[in-house]
């Protein structure tokens, strides 16, 4: 026979701690937007995208066509993880990424799509030096495309 036992008397789920699902997948509604923007770009499914950390596995998750330059591996889930998209995801847990080091790492690796979170991250008003235009927004996210307009 089983007896259920009352460990503690403090409720776990409370006003500060849930919120309502924003859509049906019971996923962020910016890791939707903004994998609808980098998926309806009309680029190769195999197009790498860089994407601020806290989208990343959403948008794995809600989309497998999106070529993303690393995923959760990148924590040290798993192994096999290279040197340039350890130094791309320690650019991007940055306040202020250096674009430099960004944009050298995403053109050699042929990434297109760069994303951030412009509220989190301080980002330059243009990215044309860098060779990245602007290319789409949503909410607090922004997206650069690799080349000229």
């Amino acid at each position: 026979e089983i007896m259920p036992s009352l460990v503690g008397s403090e409720m776990c789920i409370r006003d500060r701690t849930f919120t309502e699902a924003e859509n049906e997948y019971k996923l962020p509604q910016a890791a939707l937007d903004v994998a609808a923007i980098l998926a309806g770009a009309g680029v190769n499914w195999k197009a790498r995208s860089v994407v601020p950390n806290e989208l990343l596995c959403y948008i794995r998750q809600y989309r497998c066509d999106i070529g993303l330059f690393y995923g959760r591996n990148v924590g040290g889930f798993i192994s096999g993880i290279g040197d340039d998209e350890v130094a791309m995801y320690q650019q991007m847990c940055q306040e202020k990424p250096d674009m430099t080091v960004v944009t050298d790492i995403a053109k050699r690796n042929q990434v297109v799509f760069l994303c951030f979170n412009r509220t989190e991250q301080e980002i330059p008003d243009d990215m044309k030096p860098y060779g990245y235009h602007y290319y789409k927004e949503t909410g607090d996210y922004v997206i650069y495309m690799l080349g000229e307009e």
